[in-house]
């Protein structure tokens, strides 16, 4: 493959996984990706087992390998992204570049606080859940996080206003991810995920149109005001990272 960047993550699904199984965790990943480097090393949620001091350590210790080229936080509350910035630089290690972060226009927790600590720190965000996990192409999907009545009826108020500007909500929600959010749209991007060439080439194309009709704008807005209180947080507990973990034990 050529023209291909690609990027693997460490789950914190056991104790210590960003402690002593962080190495092997990462050489598992890239045994399975048949290559021998990625370009980016994300921690995909803290681990509150471990202390950053170990984490970064080791971290560092595979950029010094050559193993990756790019350092990346994901699901990280911003006081932790800072104290891990801070630590980094001042033990002269590979410094966080990167944060994977859930955004779409209907889920805006990451703009309050998140954003503004990326941009102090020169880090690029990269949103994943565009479209709340299929919420916002118009069919509802497996996301417990959406899993509630006010953003049912958020959805559905969207439909008939994209309907009415003879767009589809798909097409919507895309453009408001390249226009109307609060991306940076030099150094920031948007993870799209598809299930087929064709639908690779549907969402880019959306993504290539140009900003959205002022009605549709003001419509995310006001859904993103509906669904406010229920918005999931952008960062992870220790009573999230908790709960994932049991759900991989009750999968096997």
């Amino acid at each position: 493959m050529s023209g291909f960047k690609i990027a693997t993550k460490v789950w914190p699904r056991v104790l210590h996984a960003h402690g002593e199984l962080l190495k092997p965790t990462f050489f598992e990943s890239l045994k399975a990706l048949k290559t021998e480097k990625v370009d980016i090393l994300y921690l995909h949620a803290p681990d509150y087992t471990t202390p950053f001091e170990e984490t970064i350590r080791l971290v560092d210790e595979l950029y010094r390998e050559g193993r990756f080229e790019r350092f990346g936080l994901s699901n990280f509350a911003s006081w932790q992204v800072t104290l891990i910035h801070q630590m980094c630089k001042q033990k002269g290690y590979v410094l966080p570049t990167v944060y994977q972060g859930m955004y779409n226009a209907i889920t805006r927790d990451v703009v309050r606080e998140l954003l503004p600590c990326l941009k102090a720190l020169n880090i690029s965000f990269y949103a994943y859940n565009p479209i709340a996990g299929g919420l916002l192409s118009g069919k509802h999907k497996y996301r417990d996080r959406y899993w509630q009545q006010s953003f049912f009826d958020a959805v559905e108020g969207l439909n008939r206003t994209a309907t009415s500007l003879n767009l589809t909500l798909l097409d919507a929600s895309l453009r408001w991810m390249s226009h109307h959010s609060g991306l940076d749209p030099v150094k920031d991007g948007i993870i799209i995920g598809v299930s087929s060439t064709q639908h690779l080439e549907e969402n880019l194309k959306c993504l290539k149109q140009g900003p959205l009709p002022k009605e549709m704008v003001q419509a995310f807005d006001e859904a993103w005001a509906h669904v406010k209180m229920a918005c999931p947080s952008y960062f992870k507990t220790p009573a999230d990272t908790a709960a994932s973990a049991l759900s991989m034990v009750d999968k096997k």
